[in-house]
């Protein structure tokens, strides 16, 4: 087909949820460059496809691939579904806790590439008070530590339950 063909793809993006939360800001001008894009090729885009630029915004700002953005994005939607399916709930989106917890899974990706260290050991005091919250982070640090490839510091595991306890009290 000829550059600039009007082949009217359609790529579902089932992330926007996460990119909403984790990249609100990208995705905001995202939305506002819409305006501008039908403009230059009259076709306006989808909130799927703005998700997508959300994710090169991002990218761009933060000098991480878009495969990179996108992996972690995967990542942190999959932990949320572990943490659904053992808590038996639906969690609410919008509640300030759920926020919390994508960014400390998006933070805890960061910092698990680079090799940042959490400077504080809640393991011992997480597991003895929030057995079940304990259990499920183990879970998805193990999960994490797999697709990553990389060693998850045992630090990450107990400060990440302080954030499913919120989830579980919730």
């Amino acid at each position: 087909m000829p550059r600039g063909g009007r082949e009217n793809i359609f790529l579902s993006n089932p992330f926007i949820p996460d990119i909403k939360i984790l990249f609100g800001k990208e995705y905001a001008v995202a939305l506002e460059s819409r305006s501008i894009i039908e403009e230059m090729t009259g076709y306006r885009i989808s909130d799927d496809e703005a998700g997508f630029i959300a994710l090169h915004i991002h990218s761009g700002l933060s000098d991480e691939a878009v495969s990179e953005t996108l992996k972690a994005t995967q990542l942190i939607d999959e932990s949320m579904q572990i943490i659904e399916e053992h808590l038996e709930k639906e969690m609410q989106k919008e509640a300030l806790n759920y926020i919390r917890l994508m960014s400390h899974l998006y933070y805890m990706v960061v910092r698990t590439k680079t090799g940042e260290a959490v400077n504080i050991d809640l393991n011992e005091f997480v597991q003895e008070k929030y057995p079940e919250a304990m259990k499920i982070a183990a879970l998805i640090c193990d999960n994490m530590a797999e697709k990553l490839e990389r060693q998850i510091m045992q630090e990450e595991v107990g400060f990440l339950a302080i954030h499913i306890q919120r989830m579980i009290a919730a």
